[in-house]
């Protein structure tokens, strides 16, 4: 569940939330689904429709330059070498 709703506000917003909102509501939901596998169906079924239904925000392909870019900057920063 946390996944799927996070993807979602990714794909709909561009943003992603690490910080839950609502922690309690994802571990209700594992609870339920421990108790329930068809819950964890429902669920999935009704996130696909949203899914479906919804206009994303992020681009048809990613910025390989500029995730390049942020790569090559980071090994740089913290690049060690070996002695």
């Amino acid at each position: 569940m946390r996944l799927v709703e996070q993807g979602y506000e990714l794909y709909t917003t561009g943003n992603v939330v690490i910080r839950l909102a609502d922690p309690q509501r994802y571990l209700d939901f594992g609870a339920q689904v421990a108790a329930d596998a068809q819950v964890a169906a429902v669920f999935m079924a009704e996130a696909e429709e949203r899914f479906g239904q919804a206009r994303t925000v992020l681009p048809e392909e990613p910025d390989f330059a500029a995730v390049e870019a942020w790569l090559l900057r980071v090994r740089r920063a913290f690049w060690e070498p070996v002695v």
